[in-house]
């Protein structure tokens, strides 16, 4: 099974609707996406009010090489909203394969590149 962005974000909204800590569940899921050897490279943002604070957080992770100003590598991304009992949350995913797994995703046409 291969991880799609849209995947990572349906997953993340899911755990902020039964209020888990954004900490609690991000961190997991950097620490694999970290270890995962077909990813070169990750950025999560997160912004909106996750808790009862008056101003919305703005949070972002980034881990090994993502290049957003190149197109010699395709970056998968995905934009995620939700509206929890406190307002809105959108959560925004960029995650850049090595080239031997895109050209797998080509051949199984997982992605319309």
């Amino acid at each position: 099974m291969i991880l799609t962005p849209k995947l990572l974000g349906e997953f993340i909204t899911r755990k902020l609707v039964q209020r888990h800590r954004l900490r609690d569940i991000l961190f997991p899921i950097m620490r694999s996406l970290g270890k995962n050897e077909a990813i070169s490279g990750f950025k999560i943002t997160c912004s909106g009010r996750y808790t009862r604070a008056d101003r919305a957080m703005y949070t972002w992770y980034r881990s090994g090489k993502i290049s957003l100003n190149t197109v010699s590598r395709p970056i998968l991304y995905d934009f995620t909203e939700k509206s929890l009992k406190f307002g809105m949350v959108s959560i925004k995913i960029w995650l850049q394969y090595k080239t031997k797994v895109i050209k797998e995703m080509k051949r199984r046409e997982l992605l319309e590149v």
